[in-house]
């Protein structure tokens, strides 16, 4: 009875067996045969499509770049020196003067006047100087007598010296060698002493102030190189140099004085223009150059991708020098001629296979 049992089940067992073999003929064979283009049932990812450029080795330099005005140290308002009408205009902005030049005239009818009163007084003093003189010499007039005669002579003198200065001065002079940037008078105008006539620029004194932060300032020695790129003169980069560096740092901006001054004084620039100041640091020859789309950074971390013969990603770490507005210098981590992954590598990991799409020297 055991052994019936016992046979029967296992005759249950082997036929279910059977049957779930007779749903789906061929399932093992499929199972156990990784298909195309698999590897143990893994699916091989496809070759990540990139653009290389080969690294060169070139001149690289480091730049502080910042915006300002440029202005004039020798800006001179120019005022009367006397009161009165305006009889001639003499000069025209943007007319080149030289110092001691007259620039208007004010009218001295009346300085003329009192001119030739203290002229005739003056003579008078002095003839009856000459006479008492000879009277005292001869004793013939007292001490006190030849003493008055010259203070009275001293005395027109001085007046007439006063009557003279004021006659030159209805003349307005400029007072430096430059150009007139501005008029503020015309024919006819009355002025005084505190009434602004003139400005006259001297465009030998141009010059560009900038602000920088205390550790940039700090990289900057009297003599480097400058650009100075006027807006209003978008295709000109003037040549400039740090004339100045300011010793003392600004509490309130934390900032330094940095003043450029102007190798070409005869360039076509201006008191006012607002320009980008690019200042040259540092240079390097045969530096190791590399794009900076090509690096790829994260905290203190920085490196690049390389296709190796075998085409596949070789992650390089780097480490970094100058840069400028395109390229990073490289310092360890890569060679001239290496095929630097520019395109596609932002997803690559180390090994990765990658497929050439191009190439650029």
């Amino acid at each position: 009875m055991t052994v019936f049992r016992l046979t029967a089940m296992t005759w249950i067992i082997w036929t279910g067996l059977g049957l779930m073999g007779c749903r789906n003929p061929g399932n093992q064979t499929a199972a156990s045969t990784p298909a195309s283009g698999q590897l143990d049932g893994t699916q091989t990812p496809e070759p990540v499509p990139v653009i290389v450029e080969s690294v060169l080795q070139g001149t690289i330099a480091a730049y502080i770049e910042t915006t300002s005005n440029i202005f004039a140290e020798s800006h001179v308002v120019v005022y009367p020196k006397a009161s009165g009408q305006i009889e001639e205009v003499r000069v025209q902005e943007g007319d080149r003067v030289i110092k001691g030049d007259i620039l208007a005239v004010i009218d001295d009818d009346e300085c003329q006047l009192r001119v030739k009163q203290a002229s005739v007084a003056r003579q008078q003093a002095e003839e009856k100087h000459d006479r008492i003189k000879n009277m005292f010499e001869s004793r013939m007039a007292s001490q006190e007598s030849w003493h008055d005669a010259q203070y009275a002579f001293q005395e027109a003198y001085v007046a007439w010296e006063l009557t003279d200065l004021e006659l030159r001065n209805t003349r307005i002079h400029s007072p430096i060698t430059g150009i007139i940037v501005k008029r503020s008078i015309n024919r006819g105008d009355r002025v005084s002493t505190s009434t602004p006539t003139f400005e006259v620029v001297d465009p030998g004194s141009l010059m560009i102030d900038v602000h920088l932060p205390e550790r940039e300032a700090m990289r900057l020695r009297k003599g480097m190189p400058a650009d100075i790129m006027p807006d209003s003169l978008p295709d000109s980069g003037i040549p400039g140099f740090v004339d100045r560096i300011n010793p003392a740092v600004d509490p309130k901006t934390g900032t330094v004085k940095i003043s450029l001054g102007f190798h070409d004084h005869n360039s076509p620039i201006n008191t006012g223009m607002f320009a980008r100041v690019r200042i040259k640091v540092e240079q390097r020859e045969n530096a190791i150059l590399v794009p900076k789309r090509a690096v790829l950074r994260r905290r203190d971390e920085s490196w690049v991708y390389i296709m190796n013969s075998d085409s596949r990603a070789e992650k390089r770490p780097i480490q970094l020098g100058l840069e400028n507005s395109e390229h990073f210098e490289v310092v360890t981590g890569v060679e001239p001629g290496d095929s630097l992954i520019v395109v596609g590598q932002h997803n690559l990991e180390e090994g990765q296979a990658v497929r050439l799409l191009e190439s650029r020297s």
